[in-house]
């Protein structure tokens, strides 16, 4: 208890004098952000009509402070900071994007550390979120509880999650619980270099929120695109061979993932180029370097997934266990969506649902 209340004395008049530092700086040089890439800008006094990137990162906190005028019920307002400009990072405009009703906005804060920007997804059991960590000063995914079945939400009325009425509301407390529990599983699941880590995990806005790593990089959806609709043998099971050894790692904890993909399959961006003769390039992409599953959201410990009333489907890639209410589910079922995802990768072709497959195949 003494060291905690030395910690937060020390870091209260350390934050002071950042912030009062740091508010002469925004002053004269004030930040713009994107909610594509969560990268902050500024533009220069000299040419207005220009933005400049500026060294001035989104860790400049003293523009996301409680008492700052420009935020309104912990949203960043959006002629404040989200600027009509071209982005000099990612060249888009704050103009492009427009959330749904049901969707956090761009600029929303959660816990008073995690920045949202755009949505980078949405499913049956939730929205991702790209975020930035302004403790770590890291982008992050930030993935929401948000099962549509079970609940509702309108922005215009507030950020917190509605939860339908009788037993939709039962079934989304019950939800929210396994989902933090999941949470909890991944966290401790010994660092994998395919496997996105969980850096956190919080409620929030009557609602669940898990904090992951950001990767960068091309889904397999997207490389079956660019190579004209197949991928290489050779190239594909060269690349995949480490999602076996990942798979292995969740199930040994009694985790199913239920979500295997081209979609939730991504080859990540190295963080320095190789070059196109190199022996350990990839033929794909030069500038990929490993394979990393993605999309939790689904993922259910062997115990409960007997008494879940949630299904998840897939049309071609999930099994014929999940279109049954506890229907047997189990390591086999992950094994099931990764072979119909090598398939597609292999052939261009999204496999038949496992629903029309099993009177005569």
């Amino acid at each position: 208890r003494i060291d905690r209340a030395l910690y937060d004395t020390i870091r209260t008049l350390t934050e002071k004098h950042v912030h009062s530092y740091r508010d002469d700086i925004a002053m004269k040089n004030p930040v713009q952000f994107c909610p594509f890439c969560l990268m902050a800008y500024s533009k220069s006094a000299s040419d207005a009509s220009a933005p400049q990137a500026t060294d001035q990162k989104i860790n400049d906190r003293n523009i996301l402070k409680k008492d700052n005028p420009i935020i309104r019920d912990n949203i960043i307002v959006k002629d404040c900071v989200i600027n009509e400009d071209r982005c000099p990072f990612c060249g888009r405009s704050a103009s492009e994007y427009s959330p749904l009703p049901c969707q956090l906005p761009p600029g929303t804060i959660l816990q008073e550390r995690y920045l949202l920007g755009q949505v980078l997804g949405e499913g049956g059991h939730g929205i991702t979120y790209i975020g930035y960590d302004l403790v770590l000063e890291i982008r992050v995914a930030v993935k929401e509880y948000f099962p549509i079945e079970h609940c509702t939400r309108n922005i215009s009325a507030g950020l917190e999650i509605n939860p339908l009425t009788g037993v939709q509301a039962r079934y989304y407390s019950r939800g929210m619980e396994k989902y933090l529990n999941e949470a909890r599983i991944l966290a401790k699941i010994e660092k994998h270099e395919v496997i996105v880590g969980v850096r956190d995990f919080f409620e929030e806005n009557n609602t669940a929120y898990i904090v992951m790593e950001y990767i960068e990089g091309d889904t397999f959806t997207d490389i079956v695109e660019k190579q004209a609709g197949r991928i290489l043998q050779e190239d594909l099971f060269r690349i995949m061979k480490p999602l076996f050894s990942a798979l292995d790692a969740l199930h040994q904890k009694n985790i199913l993932h239920r979500d295997i993909c081209p979609d939730n399959l991504m080859l990540e961006k190295s963080d320095t180029q190789e070059t196109a003769d190199s022996a350990s390039a990839s033929v794909l992409f030069p500038g990929n370097k490993r394979i990393r599953l993605l999309d939790f959201g689904c993922a259910r410990d062997t115990f409960s997934i007997k008494n879940t009333l949630t299904l998840t489907l897939r049309h071609g890639y999930s099994p014929i266990e999940q279109y049954q209410q506890g229907g047997g589910q189990g390591p086999w079922t992950d094994v099931y969506e990764l072979c119909a995802t090598i398939y597609y990768c292999l052939t261009g072709v999204t496999p038949p649902i496992s629903a029309s497959r099993i009177v005569e195949d």
